[in-house]
């Protein structure tokens, strides 16, 4: 009766990620590269605080975008807030380190917040 027929769909969550490119290369891109290895980042892998299998969930950032004033996405939404992400394992870490300013791609894996037993990826304002 059915034949090849979708019957149902199970939800099975979201998976999201965030795609930017940083005009400057500054120390907040800098160490961006390396999140695993706390506030002295830069080009290091792990430290005692951060070995080497820790999860991602334990040690996650924020990334808030805000919409620049009098401008046509200023309105709805104001500003989109990810509470937990963690820079994706496939950026490429190969950057030109020179005077010149650069566009520095950096892709966000963004994981899902639990709160009052609600999953959100993001909040808007």
């Amino acid at each position: 009766m059915y034949g090849l027929c979708l019957i149902d769909i199970v939800g099975r969550g979201a998976q999201m990620t965030i795609d930017t490119i940083c005009k400057v290369y500054a120390a907040v891109t800098r160490d961006a590269l390396f999140p695993w290895s706390g506030a002295t980042g830069f080009g290091r892998v792990y430290n005692a605080a951060n070995p080497i299998g820790k999860l991602a969930s334990g040690s996650v950032d924020a990334l808030v975008f805000t919409a620049v004033a009098n401008t046509s996405a200023a309105s709805s939404p104001a500003s989109l807030t990810a509470p937990s992400v963690k820079l994706s394992p496939d950026n490429n870490l190969a950057i030109v380190l020179n005077s010149t300013i650069r566009e520095v791609p950096l892709r966000w894996d963004v994981l899902v917040t639990d709160s009052a037993a609600v999953g959100s990826l993001f909040t808007t304002t």
